[in-house]
């Protein structure tokens, strides 16, 4: 199994994409355990609907990783896959970029910060 496939976009925009939500979702969890903070700790509410965002998202992408199996890839597969439609893929094409997006979002609420919100704008923009 080759995990990584073919780029949709330009290589750049795709790996950079990639690499700042990750730093969106690491900054969030070291922002949790006040390893790192962003900036001031949010009020309650933000921070129960952080967690809440994070959870589903966390489930959504388990979820879709066991559905897709060894069909798993960064990008698009160089050898013939089949058309997943099992689990959450008969309801969605896409559904492990909306975990990952409720992951970005969770980070985005969580911390409150310019900076996160231009990082994780900085994801989804090719």
């Amino acid at each position: 199994m080759d995990l990584i496939g073919k780029t949709t976009i330009h290589p750049l925009f795709f790996y950079t994409g990639k690499i700042f939500g990750y730093i969106t979702w690491i900054l969030f969890i070291l922002s949790i355990f006040n390893i790192f903070i962003i900036s001031s700790q949010p009020n309650e509410f933000l921070k129960i609907t952080s967690y809440t965002l994070f959870a589903i998202g966390l489930i959504i992408v388990c979820i879709s990783l066991i559905n897709l199996g060894r069909s798993t890839r960064l990008g698009l597969p160089s050898e013939n896959t089949t058309l997943k439609i099992n689990g959450l893929y008969r309801f969605s094409r896409n559904p492990m970029y909306l975990g990952f997006d409720l992951l970005t979002l969770a980070s985005i609420v969580f911390t409150a910060d310019i900076l996160i919100v231009m990082i994780g704008k900085q994801k989804h923009d090719p």
